[in-house]
């Protein structure tokens, strides 16, 4: 492509690649080792807001980001400008795409999670953004377009999940819904079939929020059960688009009201003990 550095080339298709590859993954990809350190156990996210960016810089750095990502692919369009937390880079989110940084002038970019040094460690700055942009947006979701499992009693807490009803470990989480209602922990679904829109995963969904008794049919899904094929207006593509949006990479993806994602399975005694204690 003439005109465009071949590292910046790389780069980008690099990020779209990954990002294709993460939607496609396997559950088993997200879901922690019994060896691994579970989000559970860290810490509570400390929020640091971005310094102020002016309209001027974010129509800038839009204009070049859009003239180096011309011709690469109708994906790739700027969704917002924002600081990154280092003097001089931004942080470049494409729409329904990766997170990239670059500088002022736009002449390197370079991806993956930014951490800043404190006196109490480090600190995830490419999560805390994240954080606050989901937050915005799980501010206008609709709970009519989910199925919601609701909490016995008084509702204590309540968590989104983006789940495809052939994943294993979504079929895993489902096993937890009791325990985690009867804890007074609303379980909220929406849609994300990992195959794609069309596929036959998005197909089986549809059809459970379609049912007459969704509840019933979404919990006969996660059983391996067949249901009655139905069609009808639904919200299945637009919660598959909201999810990329959000940063879902593969599912279970278990969404907390503070923004953060828990990525695949966890047992119902560490979500409890998180949103609870």
């Amino acid at each position: 492509m003439s005109g465009l550095p071949a590292r910046v080339y790389g780069l980008v298709c690099l990020a779209l690649i990954s990002m294709q590859s993460a939607c496609q993954a396997d559950s088993a990809e997200s879901a922690p080792s019994a060896d691994s350190p579970s989000p559970t156990q860290s810490a509570p996210l400390q929020l640091i807001q971005p310094a102020e960016v002016t309209d001027a810089d974010v129509a800038a750095i839009t204009r070049k980001a859009q003239a180096v990502f011309a011709g690469i692919d109708d994906r790739f369009s700027v969704s917002s400008v924002t600081a990154a937390g280092i003097d001089g880079y931004y942080r470049i989110k494409i729409a329904q795409g990766p997170t990239l940084y670059t500088d002022a002038n736009v002449s390197y970019f370079f991806s993956g999670e930014l951490f800043q040094v404190t006196d109490n460690g480090l600190v995830n700055l490419s999560q805390q953004s994240q954080a606050v942009e989901r937050r915005a947006l799980m501010a206008n979701l609709d709970p009519e377009s989910m199925i919601i499992f609701p909490a016995e009693g008084e509702q204590k807490a309540q968590v989104t999940v983006f789940t495809d009803v052939d994943c294993f470990y979504c079929q895993k989480l489902h096993q937890e819904v009791p325990a985690l209602n009867a804890a007074g922990i609303a379980v909220r679904y929406m849609a994300f079939p990992r195959a794609g829109i069309g596929s036959s995963s998005y197909d089986k969904v549809v059809s459970a929020w379609c049912a007459d008794d969704p509840l019933t049919a979404m919990t006969r899904l996660k059983a391996r059960q067949s249901i009655t094929d139905k069609r009808c207006e639904n919200p299945v593509a637009e919660h598959y688009r909201l999810g990329q949006t959000l940063g879902v990479s593969g599912t279970p993806a278990i969404l907390l009201d503070d923004g953060v994602i828990i990525p695949g399975y966890r047992p119902a005694d560490d979500l409890i003990k998180q949103l609870l204690n």
